[in-house]
């Protein structure tokens, strides 16, 4: 088996089947013979498994060892780090919107049962986001699908503070919806991928830090609406979930 590890330059050793290979922009994909074995960690190094070089003539068939397991759970540990982050924002801006909903509401003309007819479109995002983000990581690994969403759901957040009209509201909530449920499965199959390195359960911990992120992200909010408008909060909030989570991609 051949082990390739490229970290600007690219450095080879046989080893027992991973091929470890640095991808633009980060990710750290474990891919087997099959799609179904692809992994993203976004931690900027590809891992696939590759058939050994046929030996040359009356050489033998052994290699040399090669200790790796340092490496790999370093580049684990990083990424776990990375999700750990990743989860947090995205209960912050996922759940910012939250605490302005009476401002919001109001903003947009809305009775109660008007606005609960509205609330409509988030699920109905969620449900196709769930299902079309699946068979995207399927086909081309979590990292894609983890950049779409990180983008998504911002940029919802930011049109349900700048929604006026029922219909940009709808818009809004659509949006953040489907982008938060692809964020979702996106950030638990690299979940499963850093446990499966690191040998350890970490789901739960994941999920705590969203659970963290929604709770600062009510306490903030209520603290802003003396202070600032939904609109305001929301861009906010917005723009500083764009930039950490491009920081973490």
């Amino acid at each position: 088996m051949n082990f390739t590890l490229q970290l600007g330059l690219s450095i080879e050793a046989p080893t027992s089947g991973v091929h470890f290979k640095k991808k633009r922009g980060g990710g750290f994909r474990s891919q087997g013979k099959s799609a179904k074995n692809q992994l993203d960690l976004g931690v900027g190094i590809r891992c696939r498994r590759t058939e050994p070089l046929p030996a040359a003539k009356g050489a033998s068939h052994r290699a040399p060892a090669t200790n790796l397991a340092p490496v790999t759970k370093l580049l684990a540990t990083k990424a776990r780090n990375a999700l750990w982050l990743q989860f947090f924002v995205m209960g912050v801006v996922s759940m910012a919107w939250v605490p302005r909903i009476p401002e919001i509401k109001t903003a947009n003309e809305l009775s109660d049962t008007q606005f609960g007819l509205v609330l409509i479109a988030s699920s109905i995002g969620a449900v196709l986001g769930a299902q079309l983000s699946g068979r995207a990581i399927h086909r081309f690994g979590s990292r894609p699908v983890f950049f779409v969403a990180q983008v998504v759901v911002p940029v919802g957040v930011a049109i349900m503070g700048l929604s006026i009209t029922p219909l940009v509201l709808v818009a809004g909530l659509f949006f953040m919806g489907f982008g938060y449920a692809a964020l979702d499965v996106a950030g638990n199959a690299q979940a499963v991928a850093i446990e499966n390195h690191l040998k350890k359960r970490y789901i739960t911990s994941f999920h705590g830090m969203w659970s963290v992120g929604t709770l600062a992200t009510t306490l903030l909010g209520a603290g802003l609406a003396f202070y600032i408008s939904p609109r305001e909060n929301l861009l906010w909030v917005a723009g500083v979930g764009l930039i950490v989570f491009g920081r973490h991609l």
